[in-house]
């Protein structure tokens, strides 16, 4: 007992020792820096409605994806039928059909696939937080910024970027146990190279994840059919050859298949299902990107470019009724946020501060090429068959 209590008393002989200035400083939060309106404003000073959460606040939190964080944030919610099947609602602003919330991984828009299908907003891809510096939340509209589908707001996630000073590394891995169903296993990997020290830098990011279901099918006696696994990665690429000018490359990948639908009837049994139909998810994401930035001393230039394809395969039960019990969603949903109050300093409405204007054009060219078959044999229910979506965007 003496090695902590030794402890104890130095490290409380420390804190007495701290000058009031320095137990002040000591107590300073450090200031977030947002891009929420194209450049780079501190949270506190940023002029619209936005919510941020660290890299380290996601950490902690263990945030794999949306679910993990979305009740954190005041004022968004998510609808969840599982993975690539999940709608991000802000400020209770929803409906069938395109997207309400617009979704952006660093400046590529990803939100939904337009016009695939009479509820394109459903299906919006979800990327796994692995190596991500923030996550912004804007309260919408956002359309002067970020386009269409942005009524409700704007969520963005941003991305670690190459470091060109000094080499890391890091590997991370999570065992975990689902009630009901089995083990989970994680592996996560980053690697950053400076190529040029101050210069160049590659970073580098894998993923594989292995998640076991909980949801029981009695009509074809099998068990845990919600079953997920994830692999994929993020490849970036940094060139900055002068103190004014940025270049950054990246290309991200991610495949993901689960083996049944994530809900369950009631009547039937806890967690358990009695639909006929087979529903496998497949979701397989490509994202290219190419972003500059130019600082001049009256302001900043930015321009980027992406290439956003997206395959879902997914098969769904069309039954002819007698259909069974009503279904229900088995995913858990997050409990709404405490209450949230807006502080405003009111000393910053009496100050004169330079006018700010932002320009620039955004352009979209989705397209879509989607097939149907449908399947059906005497009296027996059979499922539609291959809904099959390519959605590039560019």
């Amino acid at each position: 007992m003496s090695v902590p209590t030794a402890s104890v008393c130095g490290a409380l002989g420390l804190m007495a020792a701290l000058s009031p200035a320095a137990a002040v400083a000591a107590t300073q939060l450090e200031e977030v820096v947002v891009t929420a309106l194209r450049r780079g404003t501190s949270l506190q000073d940023t002029p619209i409605s936005i919510s941020a959460l660290g890299g380290d606040t996601l950490a902690r939190i263990g945030a794999d994806d949306f679910e993990d964080y979305v009740g954190k944030v005041p004022g968004l919610n998510l609808l969840d039928n599982g993975p690539g099947s999940r709608r991000l609602v802000i400020r209770g602003v929803q409906g069938a059909g395109e997207a309400q919330v617009g979704l952006y991984y660093d400046e590529v828009p990803v939100t939904g696939a337009p016009g695939s299908a009479s509820d394109a907003g459903q299906r919006q891809p979800d990327i796994k937080m692995v190596d991500i510096e923030r996550v912004e939340v804007l309260r919408g509209p956002q359309g002067t910024l970020y386009g269409s589908g942005t009524m409700g707001g704007t969520l963005r996630v941003i991305t670690n970027k190459p470091d060109t000073t000094a080499f890391s590394a890091r590997i991370g891995s999570d065992l975990s146990h689902t009630e009901k169903g089995g083990m989970n296993t994680k592996v996560t990997g980053m690697v950053n190279v400076p190529l040029i020290e101050n210069k160049l830098a590659l970073r580098v990011v894998a993923y594989d994840h292995d998640l076991e279901g909980y949801i029981d099918n009695v009509a074809y006696n099998k068990d845990d059919i919600n079953d997920e696994k994830t692999s994929g990665g993020r490849v970036s690429m940094r060139w900055m050859p002068t103190d004014n000018f940025t270049l950054t490359g990246m290309y991200i990948y991610q495949d993901t298949e689960t083996g049944g639908g994530f809900f369950y009837q009631q009547d039937v049994g806890d967690l358990k299902t009695a639909t006929p139909a087979r529903n496998p998810f497949e979701d397989e994401v490509n994202i290219a990107n190419i972003t500059g930035e130019l600082v001049f001393d009256w302001g900043n230039w930015m321009f980027s470019y992406s290439d956003y394809e997206r395959d879902v395969v997914f098969n769904f039960d069309s039954s002819a009724p007698p259909f069974p019990p009503p279904l229900r969603a088995a995913q858990r949903q997050p409990a709404p946020a405490a209450g949230h109050d807006q502080l405003r300093d009111p000393a910053l409405f009496g100050q004169r501060r330079p006018v700010q204007l932002d320009r620039g054009i955004l352009y979209l060219y989705p397209g879509c090429r989607a097939g149907q078959q449908y399947s059906r044999g005497g009296a027996r229910w059979l499922p539609l068959r291959s809904a099959h979506a390519v959605l590039p965007a560019r």
